[in-house]
């Protein structure tokens, strides 16, 4: 037999589902029915409000869209009203439901969320905790109200129920002095109920000192207030050690006064759990830029080496050996497997960047049709190679765009490189730029390998190569399309894929808005737009501790016909300035002692310094806010550098 049927009470906990599709309610009953409590219905926010006026529930399961009165608005009211206000409410959305709303939902007083489709084993444990706490809640109210009606008896009981609860059931005034502590507070704190009650003022030698002005305030705020309030707090146990505690205290009026009750539980073991979460939190942050460091050293390290290599194929090919025969057939072999490389370090060390959202767009206003060219200019030495015919559409008329140019020359060059690489020889390849409404299009087609249906869906996520391509992909990696995506995103724009099938041709379609700005000049998107015409004969020192790389830069800049000096250090690259004259300085950022950046500014702040050109080589990818911000250099090239980009520098002097 129950306390309460001892007590004449017939009481079951209740618990209310609010839910106005009949499908949905008959799932939440089957799943919560239990002889512990029962189950009320109801269908609007308007009933619920009607229901909760008789009744008191251990939790509301409230669906969020309901007609009429919805599910934050019936929250609301749930809230506003005295007998109600307390009630624990969990409100119960779709999985596509929008944060912003979430947090309305709280603001309302919802204690939790589940989602839709909801788990049976969630809905039954989540309500079980609030069941639990509104049976404890009840059991307590039954015991002071037995105490008044049957004092001895329904005391001798309510002690006996108190101290088998694992918390510290307690009473006192608003002066914080103790009249009532369950036996259980001396298993868990370690302190005897005499000890409790002995003093006024042990409640705040309990509490230790970070923690004690706030926590009784709290408890005085509270009795003055007439308002229950959940408290947590550091304490320090008999035997000296830290704990923290959970204090769920209750109001009442009584006829001597204001009294305060409380269930305290010990949450030691979960606070503890909380510190471990912060502390792996913390340990993955110095991960992520551990990670980060090491992607931008390792990219540094990787082209540090490719640079002299690239440089020394350029030479080669300059002084006739990449023509024919053996000695050419490795030179362009080499020429490919360094672009190659390059190609995979910049789009794992773009990728990363964008992922960690790293990427700054530097947009200007440009004509869609010369960045167009210049992704083309980019993919025309495999077009040729694979003896592709190629197709291009370009209008008559400038279609502007606001974007990055380097960025968005890499989104072009990319989807053309991929449809180059993903033909047959001898394929046709198509490039066609046209105004669609308030958009730009940019289409690249070909009559390739084709996407499976399946594939289509996948093919611009990360690490995805479609099962048999691997003839086709010369080693990728599968990001090249993912960081397509990003970037188009990143100017506000949109990609599609197309494809009939297997070996039937591919087509991506990429959309930007059109920029409506008229009268602007547009800017030299590159410097291999530069004049063709021979440069003029130049003083030119390069400044590179990698003894390859500097070697090789110099070797391909005489062959070109220009005075060259190399060092390999800051201090040896002022000397030279000041000796040599030079008219453009080749600077490696990543110098020992004295880096690129000091170097530039130590010239700049000397006008008999300045080179007319200071061109910065950078093995750490396109991190350049640093040098740009202070207008240092007037060129980035990332290593290594092709031999186009130099000749476009050195040409437009």
């Amino acid at each position: 037999m129950t306390e309460e049927t001892q007590l004449g009470i017939d009481y079951r906990p209740k618990v209310l589902i609010v839910e106005d599709d009949v499908g949905n309610r008959r799932a939440l009953h089957e799943a919560l029915a239990n002889p512990r409590y029962a189950i009320d219905e109801a269908v609007s926010g308007e009933e619920a409000l009607r229901m909760l006026l008789v009744d008191d529930y251990a939790v509301v399961l409230l669906d969020v869209q309901l007609p009429g009165m919805d599910g934050f608005d019936t929250a609301a009211w749930i809230r506003k009203r005295r007998r109600s206000s307390k009630t624990p409410i969990i409100f119960l959305t779709g999985a596509h439901f929008d944060r912003s709303h979430m947090f309305k939902g709280y603001e309302v007083g919802a204690v939790d969320y589940i989602l839709k489709p909801v788990l049976p084993e969630i809905l039954r444990s989540k309500v079980a905790v609030f069941v639990d706490l509104h049976d404890k809640n009840v059991q307590i109210e039954a015991q002071n109200e037995a105490l008044r009606v049957w004092a001895q008896r329904s005391e001798r009981r309510f002690y006996d129920l108190v101290q088998g609860l694992d918390a510290i059931v307690w009473e006192g005034r608003p002066d914080h002095r103790f009249s009532f502590v369950s036996q259980r507070a001396e298993d868990i704190l370690g302190y005897p109920p005499e000890a409790w009650l002995s003093r006024a003022g042990f409640r705040a030698s309990l509490i230790e000192p970070e923690d004690r002005d706030r926590v009784l305030q709290a408890y005085e705020r509270a009795a003055r207030d007439g308002e229950s309030v959940v408290l947590e707090f550091r304490v320090r146990r008999a035997d000296g050690r830290a704990g923290w505690m959970r204090d769920h205290v209750h109001v009442a009026e009584e006829a001597e006064g204001v009294q305060l009750r409380g269930v305290m539980v010990d949450v030691t073991a979960h606070k503890e759990n909380e510190r471990r979460l912060r502390e792996q939190a913390e340990e993955l942050a110095v991960a992520d830029r551990n990670r980060n460091q090491f992607l931008a050293m390792l990219g540094h390290e990787l082209r540090n080496p490719l640079a002299p290599v690239q440089t020394a194929v350029e030479l080669l090919r300059l002084e006739g050996a990449g023509q024919g025969g053996r000695i050419g057939w490795g030179v362009d072999i080499i020429g490919r497997q360094v672009e190659h490389i390059t190609r995979l370090v910049d789009d794992l060390l773009d990728v990363a960047r964008i992922t960690r959202g790293k990427i700054e767009l530097c947009k200007q206003r440009l004509d869609l049709n010369e960045i167009v060219m210049r992704g083309l200019e980019t993919a025309t030495p495999l077009i040729e190679r694979k003896c592709h015919e190629l197709i291009t559409a370009l209008p008559s008329e400038p279609i502007y765009v606001e974007a990055d140019p380097a960025r968005l020359a890499q989104v072009i060059s990319n989807l053309i490189h991929n449809a180059a690489k993903y033909t047959n020889d001898g394929g046709r390849l198509q490039v066609r730029v046209e105004r669609d409404g308030t958009a730009a299009l940019v289409c690249v087609e070909d009559n390739g390998i084709g996407i499976s249906e399946d594939m289509l869906a996948r093919v611009f996520e990360l690490f995805t190569q479609a099962p048999g391509v691997s003839e086709f992909s010369g080693g990728g990696l599968g990001v090249g399309l993912t960081l397509v995506r990003s970037l188009v995103e990143l100017h506000g724009g949109r990609i599609e894929a197309r494809s009939a099938g297997l070996d039937r041709g591919s087509e991506f379609r990429v959309y930007l808005p059109v920029s409506v700005a008229d009268g602007e000049v547009l800017p030299d998107l590159v410097p291999e737009n530069a004049s063709k015409a021979a440069a003029a004969r130049r003083r030119i020192l390069v400044v590179d501790d990698n003894a390859d790389a500097a070697h090789s830069l110099g070797q391909l800049l005489e062959a070109l016909g220009h005075q060259v000096t190399t060092v390999a250090d800051g201090m040896g690259a002022l000397d030279a300035v000041r000796a040599f004259k030079p008219n453009v300085v080749f600077l490696d950022i990543g110098l020992p002692e004295m880096d690129g950046y000091e170097v530039a500014r130590r010239m700049s702040a000397d006008p008999e310094m300045r080179p007319a050109r200071l061109v910065a080589l950078t093995g750490f990818g396109r991190q350049h806010a640093q040098g740009r911000a202070e207008g240092l250099f007037d060129h980035f090239l990332l290593k290594p550098a092709d031999r186009r980009s130099i000749e476009g520098i050195l040409n437009a002097l």
